[in-house]
């Protein structure tokens, strides 16, 4: 995949969540066939618009939407290989019918979205979710678990959950619609994750660049790639990496160890002129 061809289409008004997700994907496949994923998906709209109610109020619609995904394509949460890469791989998610919140909610919002209903992905902490706003307010909806709706007090366990430090009086901001370039990000932190735990330190190396290609104002990942060159013998691109994150924070807590180690680095570079 050429990074740019991605970063040029997750700029551009018209960018489609799920065109962009098979554009990453390509990463991964260079033969991938996009414009067959994008007829399936186009195939699938024909026929659930057929059984979708014209009229009606929004669960309708919604219901009408989950029983086509998830009763009849099958699709469902893969809880026992959760940190499989495939599940990350919206192409490999349309072919086993499997995934993870990230992935199946990038289906679920483009799906619905070409059957009229106004589906946005939600990158909440810990757990990616959608949302529909309606005059009453907005549904808040998981499809990792079979589109169901979730109540305030749902939302308040998943975030105390992911993020104990997080104040209920931030709900709103939480919920805020991710855009094109925030899913993919969530999708590449799910990968980093997996090469990470399965130490694939060449493929999460892959995945940061493309991560920082896409914004290089990424503190933590900056800080990631950093160590992660230290690791792999990249020196000057490590101490590269951690000099820029140390000026681009403030008051973090492994100030004292990214100075102790960009200190190392600048002596053993030193040594070696």
């Amino acid at each position: 995949m050429n990074i740019q061809q991605l970063i040029h289409y997750l700029y551009r008004p018209d960018a489609d969540i799920f065109e962009a997700s098979l554009l990453l994907a390509k990463r991964s496949d260079p033969a991938l066939d996009i414009e067959r994923y994008l007829h399936i998906l186009h195939a699938w709209s024909v026929e659930l618009r057929e059984s979708m109610p014209t009229s009606g109020d929004i669960t309708q619609r919604i219901g009408a939407l989950n029983r086509f995904l998830f009763e009849d394509k099958g699709f469902h949460a893969d809880h026992d290989d959760f940190y499989n890469p495939d599940n990350s791989r919206i192409d490999k998610v349309i072919d086993r019918r499997k995934g993870i919140p990230v992935s199946m909610s990038i289906i679920y919002v483009a799906l619905g979205q070409r059957v009229g209903v106004d589906l946005q992905g939600v990158s909440f902490p810990g757990h990616f979710l959608v949302k529909v706003v309606v005059e009453e307010g907005v549904f808040v909806l998981d499809p990792y678990h079979y589109g169901v709706s979730l109540s305030e007090e749902q939302l308040e366990r998943l975030l105390k959950h992911a993020a104990p430090d997080a104040s209920m009086s931030m709900l709103a901001e939480f919920l805020e619609a991710a855009s094109p370039e925030e899913t993919v990000m969530r999708l590449m932190r799910s990968l980093k994750t997996i090469y990470r735990q399965r130490n694939n330190h060449e493929e999460a190396l892959e995945i940061l660049n493309t991560m920082l290609a896409i914004d290089p104002n990424q503190p933590d990942e900056r800080r990631e790639r950093g160590l992660l060159l230290h690791q792999l013998g990249c020196h000057g691109s490590a101490l590269a990496d951690l000099k820029r994150y140390l000026s681009s924070v403030s008051g973090c807590n492994d100030t004292s160890d990214i100075e102790e180690l960009i200190h190392q680095l600048e002596t053993e570079k030193a040594i070696l002129h």
